[in-house]
């Protein structure tokens, strides 16, 4: 028995293992750049600004040393930055990660001062930086950090620029870290009244009991996580809130021992006393020990949570297959959310900045709501009857929710292909756009080059542009029209060609949307095109009204049906196809004294958007 347990022990420390591997191989919290902002990843170190021998250059990020002294350390980063003239809109520094606190000041003004009795070693600060204080050339950043010595001194890459662009990110990792932390404080509050509710009701069934020990036991290293409040000295704060851990492991280990009817556990003995001996030696010790003792009891947790997972494995056909794989699944994330925390908080140069302590009691909160959820499903089971009236109904409602969800879904994927669409365009527009009117630029200014060259660059910018008007203009086809007049005058005024606009009532099509607006413009730039080489006219006229849109020119005309089988063939063939996409009808009428392309819709109504992908 004895060679069992340890072959299921190894098995579950190598499980362990190699879960907190694959955790540490996704370097969660790394320093990245940030766009438009400056990643800052070096500075200057000074433990005495009076003294300049103190000072050196360093890379960031930077880790103290961690002496076993009740007293405060106290480091000053300096770093010089040139400034652009011409950067506008507010600008911001935004420090990811730090501990404890830290004190910033601009060109000697003080832009941040941390608060009262509070730590920010798991809190994003963004700091404004006020306009006027950003009006010499170089500016010089101070960064004075403070921290209880035992726990040492971090200070990891930061960023300064547009305020605009660091906020979002700030927003994020707070949320991720003290947002998780407080959500959490929350469901653990919630769930600990409930879960003594049920077993004040439920006296036998201690595991309940239990288990509301732990979402209690846990409050004190959320708290410290989500405000980084310091309540009393800080030996006792401490001794709570690491403690807070190696308690929370007992509390679960009990919860299982419990919940699976085992006897008494020799571990449990060894753990609770184990955690009383370290809290006493943590408080007769000077303070400057406190976490070093923590981070020991932390780390004497290690066999209990690695036999919660021993116990469940052995006991697993004992339990459901469904209760055992919600179980195992989530003490194997909390154990190894534990050792990743563990991990980083020991190590003195951790490779990693974000902890993710806080998320262990949503996973463990999850398999508490399930141990309710099923406990109250058993007692339901003699209501079958009714259960099978309310499964009649659920599945009604269901196949209800499942069409409204697809009708839902297919909504959400236009306006994402939409939005999509959108920043392919604006790329479009930034990237190549901003190449082709160089390259222009270039071209016209050099004097380098043919005009069959700049004649091509200057087509493909106006086919770009029309591109982008289709996007914009989706609610409007007088907008797209008045767009392309713009966009066309210049070659039209350049072939001698005038346009004579008569735009009455907005034409309605019968489907809307980026992809429609593009059939059209490309069958109206077809219409234009083909005058402008074919028709040797002086004139366009473009007429609208509720259901139609024409195109004529008082050119020589053409042989329409001729016209299939020449140059302009496959021209007229892709203007049909386009209007039959559209739902429209094109016409086309040509004789001596000129030609007219009519796109004639359907009887007006609310056009449809259009659910093509394309």
């Amino acid at each position: 028995m004895n060679g069992k347990i340890l072959r299921i022990s190894v098995a579950m420390a190598l499980w362990i293992a190699s879960l907190t591997a694959l955790l540490f191989a996704l370097n969660i919290g790394r320093a990245v750049p940030i766009d438009g902002a400056r990643l800052i990843e070096t500075a200057t170190l000074c433990s005495d600004p009076a003294r300049p021998a103190t000072c050196a250059d360093i890379s960031l990020p930077y880790h103290s040393e961690r002496p076993t002294q009740d007293r405060t350390l106290t480091r000053y980063f300096a770093v010089d930055i040139p400034l652009d003239p011409a950067t506008e809109g507010l600008q911001a520094l935004y420090l990811p990660k730090l501990a404890d606190t830290v004190t910033v000041t601009l060109n000697g003004e003080t832009l941040f001062e941390p608060p009262m009795n509070r730590s920010l070693d798991s809190t994003p600060v963004l700091i404004p930086i006020p306009p006027a204080l950003l009006d010499d050339d170089m500016a010089r950043f101070v960064l004075t950090l403070r921290g209880a010595a035992p726990e040492g001194l971090d200070l990891w890459p930061f960023h300064i620029g547009p305020h605009a662009h660091l906020a979002p990110v700030h927003d994020t990792r707070m949320s991720f870290g003290p947002g998780v932390a407080r959500f959490s404080m929350g469901i653990m509050a919630v769930l600990a009244i409930a879960l003594l509710l049920i077993w004040w009701n439920r006296r036998a069934e201690r595991h309940y009991l239990w288990l509301a020990a732990s979402c209690l036991s846990v409050l004190f290293i959320l708290t410290h996580i989500a405000f980084g409040a310091s309540i009393g000295s800080y030996k006792i704060w401490t001794i709570l809130w690491s403690f807070s851990a190696a308690v929370y492991v007992f509390t679960i280990l009990k919860f299982l021992r419990h919940f699976l009817s085992l006897p008494v556990l020799t571990l449990e003995r060894v753990h609770l006393s184990s955690i009383l001996l370290c809290a006493l030696v943590a408080l007769v010790l000077p303070g400057g020990y406190t976490f070093s003792v923590s981070l020991t009891i932390n780390a004497l947790s290690a066999p209990s949570a690695l036999a919660v997972l021993v116990l469940l494995w052995m006991r697993r056909t004992e339990l459901a297959g469904r209760d055992f794989a919600v179980f195992f699944t989530c003490m194997s994330i909390a154990v190894t959310l534990g050792v990743y925390t563990l991990t980083i908080t020991a190590l003195p140069n951790t490779p990693r900045s974000l902890q993710l302590y806080q998320i262990m009691p949503l996973v463990m909160s999850f398999a508490c709501v399930y141990l309710i959820l099923a406990k109250f499903l058993q007692s339901l089971h003699g209501y079958e009857a009714l259960t099978t009236s309310l499964n009649q109904t659920l599945d009604q409602r269901t196949r209800e929710l499942e069409e409204s969800f697809t009708r839902l879904a297919q909504t959400e994927k236009r306006e994402v292909i939409a939005q999509e669409r959108s920043r392919i365009m604006l790329d479009l527009h930034d990237g190549l756009g901003g190449q082709l009117v160089n390259t222009l630029a270039y071209i016209r200014r050099t004097g380098s080059g043919d005009d069959t060259i700049r004649l091509a660059l200057e087509d493909a910018l106006r086919d770009l542009a029309m591109m982008l008007d289709s996007v914009e203009s989706q609610e409007s086809l007088v907008t797209l029209l008045g767009m392309m007049r713009t966009r066309l005058e210049g070659l039209l005024a350049d072939n001698g060609i005038t346009f004579d606009w008569q735009i009455g009532d907005e034409p309605v099509a019968p489907v809307s949307g980026p992809s429609p607006n593009l059939n059209l413009a490309r069958i109206v730039q077809e219409a234009i095109t083909n005058v402008i080489k074919h028709a040797d006219a002086s004139v366009i006229r473009v007429e609208t009204d509720a259901r139609t849109i024409s195109i004529s020119d008082n050119g020589t005309g053409f042989d329409a049906e001729a016209g299939r089988a020449g140059s302009q063939g496959h021209g007229i063939s892709n203007m049909r196809r386009r209007a039959e996409a559209l739902g429209a009808r094109l016409e086309i009428a040509s004789d001596a004294s000129g030609t007219r392309v009519s796109l004639a819709f359907p009887d007006a109504a609310a056009p449809k958007p259009c659910s093509d992908a394309a």
